[in-house]
């Protein structure tokens, strides 16, 4: 199984091989360039007979700030040792991916981080090359991308994030006589619920609940990693999730506040208070039964978006968030075994969501959970809040308005930008099934405007996920 870069951003760099002495620093460098604008280069500033310590430079050269970032390296035959500094590191596919921790999420325009790795190797010298390297979240010069700080990586994944909870709430399989039924729903965006699958994430068959997971939801996921950046932040996500947390609690969102809505909404209801299974811990004083939490499901245009919010009131609710940090004992021992590094379980006890994406230093910022005004962390472990009446949670969506990942080409290049009732991202040119009826319009390469509509009906699993951007 091989590690695919997103984007085009493979490029082969040939490390020398030789024999090295003990006091030999080499200094050899192996770069690769992103189509992005970002850059990787290697350099070797230490090594023996048997081990070296690697400098990876990166460096955004385009216009945009990067966020994201994903740097792979060729080992070529050594072994990855403890000890690396600056980054995360995992392995996919073969292939060490670091990614960035929360000290070096952002990479400004023109500004360049390192991180460094020790190895150990036998026999001759072969120096690491860079496998790949990708992440600015805004876009490639030249692309039609506007400079307006939007992460659109993150915002792709929220986009999915939303389209897989509304599948699962509207589609949820019966019951057929499983206890915790009713927590199920709470799980759709936990890491629990997920394992990786070659270069994507995919629903685990396994763990508890998923005989109740529609082919809706799983269309919606295979949708969303269609683009290849997409399905790497998701990996590297729940590769993080599994690497440095234990697998105890569940990120439990109340993925009831998004059933039925349709945009712009609004939608409204009540959720019942969280029935914990049995056994497993409450706050003091909570009683599900008496609880009766209200909701309001809104929507509207915003920043080339379609930015959902959803508020929540509690009534008597010691156990109270959109987004809280659940035990879920009998769920988590039977996923447990995924978290692991080297055989052994992560001491970190927090919650985790592949949709935050890698580090957990930060939330996806177009998926913000705040409770009573305060944010979320990507893995805050908190219960709720114990409130007796009046206390707010709110979500705050940032969904693209052409929400199936994926580049398209035409005779002229790629699509867009053009005029329509949201800013077209040209990284995003599939419309969701709501927007199949909208037009768009791009410019060839004579500067004459060329007309389309969304009528190619995009399929996964029997279900139509999207429309694909065609010239009338």
């Amino acid at each position: 199984m091989s590690y695919i870069a997103p984007l085009v951003a493979i490029a082969s760099a040939i490390g020398c091989a030789g024999n090295v002495s003990p006091t030999e620093s080499t200094e050899q460098t192996a770069e690769a360039v992103s189509s992005t604008g970002l850059t990787a280069s290697i350099a070797i500033n230490h090594n023996s007979s048997t081990t070296y310590i690697a400098t990876v430079t990166v460096m955004n050269s385009s216009s945009e700030p990067a966020t994201n970032w994903q740097v792979g390296i060729n080992l070529n035959g050594a072994t990855l040792q403890q000890g690396q500094n600056g980054a995360e590191v995992f392995t996919i596919g073969g292939v060490p991916v670091f990614t960035p921790n929360s000290n070096s999420k952002m990479l400004a325009a023109g500004a360049s981080t390192t991180f460094s790795f020790p190895t150990a190797f036998t026999g001759s010298f072969v120096a690491p090359t860079v496998a790949s390297v990708d992440g600015v979240a805004n876009g490639a010069p030249g692309a039609g991308m506007p400079a307006d700080g939007v992460d659109r990586i993150a915002r792709a994944v929220a986009t999915g994030a939303v389209n897989v909870a509304e599948a699962y709430e509207n589609n949820k399989l019966p019951n057929t006589g499983d206890a915790n039924y009713a927590q199920y729903d709470g799980l759709i965006w936990s890491a629990q619920t997920y394992i990786i699958s070659g270069n994507k994430i995919a629903f685990d068959t396994t763990a508890p609940g998923y005989a109740f997971v529609p082919v809706q939801a799983q269309a919606q996921l295979d949708a969303m990693q269609d683009s290849p950046t997409v399905a790497s932040y998701l990996v590297t996500g729940l590769s993080s999730c599994f690497a440095d947390t234990s697998g105890a609690v569940v990120y439990n969102f109340k993925a009831g506040v998004l059933k039925g809505f349709t945009y712009p909404g609004p939608s409204s209801g009540t959720l019942p208070g969280e029935m914990p299974p049995a056994g497993d811990w409450t706050p003091p004083g909570y009683n599900p039964n008496t609880v009766t939490d209200s909701y309001t499901s809104t929507g509207a245009a915003a920043n080339g978006a379609e930015q959902i919010t959803v508020n929540m009131t509690s009534s008597t609710d010691y156990w109270f968030g959109i987004l809280t940090s659940s035990a879920f004992s009998t769920f988590t021992s039977t996923t447990q075994s995924k978290y692991t590094v080297n055989g052994q379980h992560s001491g970190n006890q927090q919650n985790c969501s592949p949709f935050n994406g890698p580090g957990g230093g930060t939330s996806n910022p177009a998926l913000v959970v705040t409770l009573n005004g305060s944010a979320l962390g990507a893995r805050a472990q908190t219960t709720g809040l114990q409130c007796q009446n009046g206390c707010k949670s709110t979500m705050v969506i940032d969904p693209v308005a052409y929400a199936t990942p994926g580049a398209f080409y035409n005779a002229a290049g790629l699509v867009g930008p053009q005029p329509n009732p949201f800013a077209f991202d040209p990284t995003q040119t599939a419309a969701t099934v709501d927007h199949a009826a909208q037009w768009a319009t791009t410019t060839d390469q004579y500067g004459n405007i060329v007309y389309g509509s969304f009528t190619s009906a995009i399929v996964h699993r029997g279900v139509t996920t999207g429309y694909g951007w065609q010239q009338d």
